[in-house]
């Protein structure tokens, strides 16, 4: 800090600020956010008042849940979309067979036609 300007940190300055015996001014604070490499904004919004703790943790849980939900809905979203694929895939096959008259397994054909009506995780 002293050679960055702060010609009255020592390291009392810095016990009594670890402590709180000394409030920590602005300019410092974002003196030290630059030394440890750390984002000054992105650390004072995570500062929360002691009253908050249980709100902010009760909020933040709340987040953890709708993000489980949302990743759980795209994850059913994706087994539809893969269901379609495969049998969107057979059925390509099969009319392409169709068209060269080539002889196909018609028994995977018609599982992946199969498939793509199916509910997920059927």
């Amino acid at each position: 800090m002293i050679s960055r300007g702060h010609d009255s940190w020592r390291q009392s300055t810095v016990a009594k600020t670890e402590v709180g015996g000394r409030p920590l001014r602005l300019n410092e604070f974002v003196e030290l956010c630059r030394i440890l490499e750390m984002d000054s904004f992105v650390t004072l919004t995570m500062v929360t008042a002691e009253d908050d703790i249980e709100a902010t943790i009760a909020e933040r849980r709340l987040a953890v849940q709708y993000a489980r939900e949302r990743a759980s809905e795209a994850s059913a979203l994706a087994e539809v979309a893969a269901a379609e694929f495969a049998g969107a895939q057979h059925r390509l096959r099969l009319a392409e067979a169709m068209r060269t008259g080539t002889a196909i397994d018609t028994s995977s054909a018609l599982k992946g036609f199969l498939a793509s009506d199916e509910e997920p995780g059927a």
